[in-house]
């Protein structure tokens, strides 16, 4: 790199290094809130069991098989939808053909009459 491109990224860094910094203190301060106290700090409440451990994986994994059933599910209702749609472009060209057919020949028959 040259000399002034490496000026213009140590700028640039210069700049917005205050506020990336500043982001990341609040960032840090919302996640130390939001769970808790430091690692080190004992408290009782934070304290899982094994048994309850196995209870949540057991219902994450539930969740996993009612959330792959229900992408199942909707990737049939939407292969169906699609082959619904491809008969309904079907059968509304043959509506509008029918459709101009009858208006050709209703043309016709008035200027003939």
């Amino acid at each position: 790199m040259n000399p002034v491109a490496v000026g213009k990224i140590l700028k640039e860094v210069l700049k917005y290094g205050p506020l990336i910094s500043e982001a990341a203190r609040t960032i840090y301060d919302n996640t130390k809130d939001m769970f808790g106290k430091k690692p080190n700090d004992s408290d009782p409440k934070s304290t899982i069991s094994i048994q309850e451990l196995d209870n949540k994986i057991g219902q994450l994994e539930q969740n996993d098989v009612n959330q792959t059933k229900l992408l199942s599910d909707l990737a049939q209702q939407n292969d169906n939808l699609s082959k619904l749609t491809s008969a309904l472009a079907t059968r509304l060209l043959y509506a509008i053909i029918i459709a101009s057919v009858c208006l050709i020949s209703s043309i016709y028959i008035i200027i003939i009459l």
